[in-house]
C-alpha cells in the first residue's frame, strides 16, 4: 500500500516571530554526568528528521516535529501538559523561531534554509513540522544550522 506523500510548504499561517519548541529525549544526552544545560551541548540529534517509513505512515517526507508555542496557549495546553500527554516529564525542550529556521545557516556562514508547515493532529492542534527545502532528508549542516540558533527552554532530567 503506498500513498500519496504530502507536500510541504511553507506555511504563512506560521509567522517568523512564532516559537517553536521541540522535544528532546534525555536518551540524547551522551554525557549526563558532565551535562550542563549550556546550549552548545544541545545534542545533534536533537533535530533529526523522523526515519522514511515512519514519516510516511503520516503521509509525509522525512521532517521534524514541533510544537508551535502561540497554539499550546490557544488551545490552554501548558509544557508540561504536552510533555506528559506525547512524551514523558523526563524531556527537556529547545526552541527556536520560524523565522530563525527559515533564515538558518551552517557554521561556515552558508544559507541552509528550511520550512514549516503546521501538520495539526486531532491530539495535537498545535502540531508542525521542519522540513528541508532540498525535498530529501535533512543533512547534518541542516540539522547544525538549527542547533544553531536553538536554546534550552527546559533541561532534560536523568535516571528516572
Amino acid at each position: 500500500m503506498s500513498a500519496a506523500l504530502r507536500d510541504f510548504i511553507d506555511d504563512p499561517e506560521v509567522a517568523d516571530d512564532d516559537v517553536l519548541l521541540r522535544a528532546v529525549s534525555p536518551e540524547l544526552i551522551d554525557d549526563t554526568e558532565s551535562f550542563l544545560g549550556r546550549d552548545d551541548e544541545i545534542p545533534s540529534r536533537a533535530w533529526q528528521d523522523q526515519k522514511e517509513d515512519e514519516a510516511a505512515k503520516w503521509g509525509l517526507r522525512p521532517c521534524a516535529s514541533v510544537a508551535v508555542a502561540r497554539l499550546l496557549s490557544d488551545h490552554e495546553c501548558p509544557v508540561d501538559m504536552w510533555l506528559e500527554k506525547v512524551f514523558r516529564l523526563t524531556y527537556g525542550i529547545i526552541q527556536t523561531t520560524a523565522g530563525d529556521v527559515r533564515r538558518a545557516e551552517s557554521p561556515q556562514g552558508h544559507a541552509v534554509p528550511q520550512g514549516v508547515m503546521l501538520y495539526p493532529t486531532q491530539d495535537q492542534p498545535w502540531h508542525a513540522v521542519v522540513w528541508s527545502r532540498r525535498g530529501a532528508k535533512r543533512n547534518k549542516t541542516e540539522m547544525k544550522g538549527l542547533l544553531l540558533r536553538s536554546h534550552w527552554v527546559r533541561l532534560p532530567t536523568f535516571g528516572q
